[in-house]
C-alpha cells in the first residue's frame, strides 16, 4: 500500500507551475483527484487474490505424478500444481502482471491440448 499524502506531495511538487494557470481551488481539486486515482490504481494492481483451476487429464496413459509434471511444465512461476485425482490436475496461484490465469495459464495449457477451467469460490 502507498500513502496518499506522499502521492499528494509528489503531485503538488510536479505541478506547482499549474497552480497560477488553473487557479488555486481548481488546482487543489485536480491534485486531490489525481492522488485518489493513483492510489486506487496502485492498490488494484497489488491486490493479490489466490485463484484455483483444474486441468482435465482423464484418459491420459500417464501416472498421476507424470500428469502433474506435464502440467507443471506449462506453469509460470506464480502458479503451481497442488494435487491430482483420476480426472484432474489441480493448480493454484496469484496473477502477476501479464502472468494471469485467464491471459496466460489457460491459453498456454490449451496450446498443449489440455483443457483448463477456473474453480470459482462457492
Amino acid at each position: 500500500m502507498i500513502d496518499i499524502f506522499d502521492v499528494s506531495d509528489a503531485i503538488q511538487e510536479a505541478t506547482r507551475g499549474e497552480r497560477e494557470r488553473m487557479g488555486r481551488d481548481a488546482w487543489e481539486m485536480a491534485v486531490d483527484d489525481a492522488c485518489h486515482l493513483v492510489v486506487e490504481r496502485f492498490n488494484q494492481r497489488t491486490e493479490r487474490t489466490q485463484r484455483w483451476a483444474k486441468v482435465y487429464s482423464g484418459g491420459a496413459p500417464e501416472t498421476g505424478h507424470e500428469r502433474c509434471e506435464r502440467v507443471r511444465a506449462y506453469m509460470p512461476a506464480n502458479y503451481k500444481v497442488t494435487g491430482f485425482d483420476t480426472e484432474y490436475v489441480y493448480i493454484t496461484g496469484f496473477d502477476n502482471s501479464g502472468w494471469t490465469l485467464d491471459g496466460y495459464v489457460i491459453p498456454r495449457l490449451a496450446s498443449g491440448l489440455s483443457r483448463c477451467e477456473e474453480i470459482l469460490p462457492a
